[in-house]
């Protein structure tokens, strides 16, 4: 087998020397392909990043108003999302995030969420907060999500 394949090989060697030797075969009609640089933006397109799935790494719940305990979020940006439950006539909910670092300082205020109803917001800071839940007739569900 291997004798076979040896002798295939330079038959078509000899073959190719053969057309080259009498001109057949030029050279230069052979299509030659250079090695090119993508431009920068390309390369950004084909280049995407995997983004990673936000996970739950607290999560709060109530019907009345209140303080979630102190949570930390090592990683930055987290998200925190809500859920509200209760009449839409009456029912509604407002969120406040502090910094629990000593400051107290505020750094997201979220007013007159209407009940039922969803949303989230991107928090591009991470440490260790609290949150100041002031509902009225209002079930609340509050997730703190990382990646």
């Amino acid at each position: 087998m291997k004798n076979k394949a040896i002798i295939v090989l330079l038959g078509l060697l000899l073959a190719v020397g053969m057309l080259l030797f009498t001109g057949q075969l030029n050279t230069n009609q052979i299509p030659k392909y250079r090695k090119s640089s993508p431009d920068k933006k390309s390369a950004k397109k084909r280049a995407k990043p995997i983004k990673k799935a936000w996970v739950s790494s607290a999560i709060f719940s109530g019907g009345e108003p209140g303080q979630t305990d102190v949570f930390n979020v090592p990683k930055e940006p987290w998200r925190l999302s809500w859920e509200v439950d209760g009449s839409p006539n009456s029912a509604s909910l407002a969120l406040t995030v502090f910094t629990a670092n000593g400051v107290h300082e505020p750094i997201l205020e979220r007013n007159g969420i209407a009940a039922p109803g969803k949303g989230s917001v991107i928090i591009p800071r991470g440490g260790n907060f609290y949150i100041l839940v002031s509902s009225y007739e209002a079930n609340w569900i509050l997730t703190v999500d990382t990646r």
